[in-house]
């Protein structure tokens, strides 16, 4: 993992993961994405002016080919998801949007069995206040 304040107002996030994880038979472990996964965050946030304590982001995840089972019999594609957010920030008071999968990335998120198979949330919004004392 890797944070960087790349400008005063412009903070990156980066998370990168090489996985070979296999059993003592080689079979892959279910649900676990083999080889590169990872995840690009940026937010940028104002600092002065009449929108001061503003800020937007924006994310990428990237997960790859996962075993749908312990037995290898079916493998779940990758997928890549993005998500952004909003938010505004006053004294003790904050306010942010949050928008999960924004493209509404249809994929398949988990399994259980070949005829089970989880998908990934649609589209999704959470918006949240918060109050520090």
């Amino acid at each position: 993992d890797l944070t960087w304040r790349a400008l005063p107002n412009l903070d990156l996030f980066v998370a990168y993961g090489d996985i070979e994880s296999t059993d003592e038979l080689g079979r892959s472990f279910r649900g676990v994405g083999q080889g590169a996964n990872y995840k690009f965050f940026g937010r940028y946030s104002l600092k002065t002016g009449p929108l001061q304590g503003a800020y937007v982001g924006l994310g990428y995840n990237y997960v790859n080919r996962r075993a749908g089972d312990g037995g290898n019999t079916f493998f779940l594609d990758p997928y890549n998801t993005w998500e952004g957010l909003a938010g505004y920030r006053t004294g003790r008071w904050g306010f942010q949007l949050n928008v999960y999968n924004l493209t509404d990335e249809v994929y398949a998120r988990a399994a259980v069995s070949n005829l089970f198979v989880v998908p990934g949330p649609q589209r999704t919004f959470r918006f949240t206040t918060t109050y520090s004392f």
